[in-house]
């Protein structure tokens, strides 16, 4: 974000602490949003992160057309409440499928593997900037997400999964 907020926006880093400070308030919105619709959010998980899947690569192409740091910034702010809400929707959804004593041992792999795949994309579109645009970049992130909604999709287990609510 700061790359793209001062290559792409001409910005500095108080612009991107606009964008920054926009996205976490849309994430403690999504987090009251969450509390709001928890009924649903038991019923629909699945659907829910199915949704957010496709919405991220859709508001992550709107990000890189932001042509001010004042229309980055409402991105930002929009991208807070559909992930605040996915990841309700994937920690309730973890919390109800698996065994209590194996819970800590998936929460501990989930964030190694996010992480590491977190580390090697940033190195590797880090690489890639030197090559392309840095809108280019996002453009390419904004694929990626989409096709991790088809996948998303298309995967009847997640779709249909549901909260056991005992």
């Amino acid at each position: 974000m700061l790359a793209f907020t001062t290559k792409a926006l001409q910005g500095d880093a108080s612009d991107w602490g606009y964008q920054a400070t926009g996205y976490f308030s849309g994430m403690i919105i999504g987090s009251l949003g969450a509390l709001a619709i928890s009924d649903w959010l038991a019923r629909f998980p699945g659907r829910i992160i199915v949704v957010n899947a496709c919405a991220t690569g859709i508001l992550t192409l709107a990000y890189a057309s932001s042509q001010t740091v004042w229309m980055a910034v409402v991105w930002a702010f929009v991208f807070g409440p559909p992930f605040a809400i996915r990841d309700v929707a994937q920690d309730s959804l973890l919390q109800s499928t698996v065994a209590k004593g194996q819970l800590g041992r998936i929460y501990a792999t989930r964030e190694m593997l996010r992480n590491a795949v977190f580390m090697f994309a940033g190195i590797f579109f880090a690489w890639l900037s030197d090559f392309v645009s840095i809108r280019t970049i996002y453009v390419i992130g904004g694929v990626l997400y989409m096709l991790t909604g088809v996948y998303a999709m298309s995967n009847k287990a997640l779709r249909e999964s549901r909260i056991d609510a005992s």
